[in-house]
């Protein structure tokens, strides 16, 4: 009879498991366990940890030979890359597809931030990762198909797409690296983050707006003043569509 499949979850399981022993007790290599799969998972585990993201402590996760990975990712870009693909997949799964395109793309830009969030070492580098995998492109299309939906042309479409990515990976790697510093106060979510704080005694007279405004910047909060500007953009997305 065949086997049942194995789940990611299962297979990592057991590859993150203790190696075995053989007869003389010396540890005998999982190396049959190792797929690109499970080692995506074991990279996300890491950084769902805060666990530096090293060939060497992957092995140690996955009771693998760090030369391993190398059979299956050329380089750690290769990997990081691997899982943030596997990230946007993560990101398209919370999309209510049903929804306006408006909807869907604050949907969207929350949950890249909270994932990022959920990896942070993986999430602080986002501006900088490019893909080209399923997730990547599945997100992209996505997005290009929602900008079309609020009645802008191909070439509008391109570029309200490539302000919104940049917008929003920009925003998602500094609340991921955020999450990574020592000084961060882990008590607060990033809903109720401070955009920049009490900013003390302020001298009004080389500074007479900021001085004037001080309570109400210390009032802001990091995911307020984010969505505040996604909302903007989205804003002139509407109003360019309106006019096409």
């Amino acid at each position: 009879h065949a086997q049942p499949t194995k789940t990611t979850e299962e297979r990592l399981a057991v590859a993150t498991s203790q190696a075995d022993h053989d007869t003389n007790d010396q540890p005998v290599r999982r190396r049959a366990q190792l797929d690109r799969d499970v080692i995506i998972q074991a990279v996300l585990e890491l950084s769902a940890h805060g666990k530096p993201l090293t060939f060497r402590a992957l092995g140690t996760a996955l009771g693998a030979d760090p030369t391993a990975m190398y059979r299956h990712f050329r380089d750690k870009d290769e990997l990081v890359r691997g899982a943030f693909d596997r990230m946007l997949t993560e990101v398209s799964s919370r999309i209510d597809t049903a929804a306006s395109w408006r909807e869907q793309l604050r949907q969207s830009a929350v949950a890249t931030m909270e994932i990022c969030e959920k990896y942070p070492s993986i999430g602080a580098e986002a501006l900088a990762l490019t893909t080209h995998g399923p997730g990547e492109l599945t997100a992209v299309e996505h997005l290009l198909q929602q900008f079309l939906r609020a009645g802008l042309d191909q070439a509008a479409a391109v570029r309200f797409y490539a302000a919104y990515s940049s917008y929003l990976l920009a925003a998602s790697a500094t609340s991921a690296s955020l999450v990574l510093a020592p000084r961060l106060d882990r008590t607060s979510g990033p809903e109720e983050r401070e955009w920049i704080g009490d900013m003390g005694r302020v001298d009004a007279a080389l500074y007479p707006a900021v001085a004037s405004a001080r309570s109400e910047l210390a009032k802001l909060q990091d995911r307020e003043v984010f969505m505040m500007g996604l909302d903007v953009l989205l804003d002139a997305a509407a109003a360019a569509g309106s006019k096409a």
